[in-house]
């Protein structure tokens, strides 16, 4: 039952169509608006007003300080379709230090895979068409033969992402039997998802050996049965076991696969073609050289150290490659066309010489400290030299710092990095910080030591121009404000 006061309140509320009709509602910001959108908005603001006004936590002093109008309503018609709009996928600069930021999307791709995905989205294709003999042809050949070139696999095929790959293995070739893997390596892979998740979901049952710090040869050995099918080894790529640990190698693996009849099947996590360990980077292994060891089923992500699209990619023998072609899942997770393109794309520079700098994941990663040092000198001199503010208050200075690879690779190593860093003797560094963050496009740092920290390995270079003109509009705007 409602009471008089309540009553009182929705009655108060103006219609749809007065406010529409205020003065208000011509401005800009709302006449360059669709009328649907608009209309929409006002309803949306309305219905929350009402829920306030029935709610039981609302008390009667709050109901009799009610008040309302039509120019408080479009004023909040605004912040709420600016709330709307900032949730649209858009670009964001990363200055965060974290090269394969997941929360950001991962890899950026080239512009020769940019350009191959637009033609895919722009033209029809040849995508499973033959035009030698005019007939159907293979979804994705061409980068079947770019993956098998690059790693020395006999077959390789694609899908939309590592999760749904190693779905795709187990549930082909372990159904309804068994699937060994150590303890420790039942990851948790990001989102909450888990490896013994994902594999229940294949239809496989799961037989976990050893422990979480050691698991030998022989672990797997004794757990071998009638009703085991394959081995599945994961790569910890984004986690480390240090100390006392211990575990089975891939070549012993593989030769306890061979003398059961059993399928090995490794899960990289993050695939990496090209080596980065005379940067520093060394616990990633080679695709190459792990496909070399004999692994029979190689599985690992398109969008993290490949520094392509968001993809699965299988390598496997033959065999395994026309059973797993003939599983309806492998319709259900397959990549369309411009995740095919864009791969493609990225694949063919791996054969160029100047590949580390031609995509951006390897270049970011490989960046020297003199390019880094060049482009923080770029941003402070065009910050110094402007007349647009005073620096009384604020310091700018190029730091030491360190990167991240991130997206779950190279867990506990970081690159020697450096920082743009941006300081305030009145303190208030998370104003900054959010100033930064707010603007379009967002440009996203962290915060460090009292300090507003811009990565000057994460950036790049088209996004130097942007940096300049924000951190010229912020910073004056914070000098004046503190006057």
């Amino acid at each position: 039952m409602l009471s008089e006061l309540q009553t009182a309140c929705l009655r108060s509320i103006p219609s749809v169509e007065s406010i529409l009709q205020h003065e208000m509602a011509k401005e800009e910001r709302f006449s360059r608006l669709p009328r649907w959108v608009l209309v929409e908005g006002i309803r949306q603001v309305l219905d929350l007003k009402r829920k306030w006004i029935l709610s039981p936590q609302t008390n009667r002093q709050e109901l009799e300080e009610w008040q309302i109008s039509a120019s408080l309503i479009l004023d909040e018609v605004d912040r709420y379709l600016q709330k709307i709009r900032q949730a649209e996928l858009g670009r964001v600069i990363n200055a965060t230090g974290i090269i394969l930021h997941t929360n950001l999307g991962r890899a950026v791709l080239a512009s020769e895979a940019m350009e191959k995905m637009t033609l895919a989205a722009r033209c029809f294709t040849n995508l499973e068409f033959d035009l030698i003999t005019g007939t159907r042809g293979k979804r994705g050949e061409a980068v079947t033969r770019l993956l098998c070139h690059l790693s020395g696999a006999q077959d390789a095929l694609v899908v939309n992402n590592n999760a749904a790959a190693v779905l795709l293995v187990l549930n082909t070739l372990a159904e309804g039997r068994q699937v060994i893997v150590s303890r420790g390596e039942l990851v948790e892979i990001g989102g909450s998802f888990r490896v013994p998740e994902i594999m229940k979901k294949g239809g496989v049952r799961l037989v976990e050996v050893g422990t979480t710090n050691k698991t030998r040869l022989d672990d797997y050995r004794q757990a071998i049965t009638s009703e085991s099918a394959a081995i599945l080894k994961v790569h910890p790529s984004n986690f480390q076991i240090v100390g006392f640990s211990e575990e089975a190698n891939l070549p012993e693996l593989v030769h306890l696969g061979q003398e059961h009849g059993l399928v090995v099947i490794y899960d990289l996590g993050s695939g990496m073609l090209a080596d980065l360990a005379p940067y520093g980077l060394s616990r990633e292994p080679l695709v190459s050289r792990i496909v070399q060891q004999g692994v029979d089923i190689i599985t690992f992500s398109g969008d993290k150290l490949l520094g392509g699209p968001q993809a699965g990619i299988i390598l496997c023998r033959p065999k395994y490659g026309r059973l797993l072609r003939q599983n309806p899942l492998a319709r259900a997770v397959r990549a369309d066309k411009m995740t095919l393109a864009a791969l493609e794309g990225t694949l063919r520079l791996y054969s160029e010489p100047d590949v580390f700098d031609r995509i951006p994941t390897l270049r970011m990663i490989t960046a020297s400290r003199q390019h880094l040092e060049e482009r923080g000198r770029q941003i402070m001199e065009a910050l110094t030299l402007s007349s647009g503010w005073s620096s009384d208050t604020i310091s700018l200075e190029i730091v030491e710092d360190e990167a991240q690879v991130g997206g779950g690779s190279f867990p506990q190593q970081t690159i020697p990095s450096l920082s743009l860093a941006i300081s305030s003797t009145r303190g208030e560094v998370n104003q900054l910080e959010e100033r930064f963050r707010l603007r379009q496009p967002p440009i996203l740092g962290r915060i460090n030591q009292g300090r507003f920290l811009l990565s000057l390995r994460t950036i790049q270079d088209e996004d130097i121009a942007e940096i300049i003109r924000a951190a010229k509009e912020i910073l004056g705007q914070w000098e004046r404000s503190k006057e």
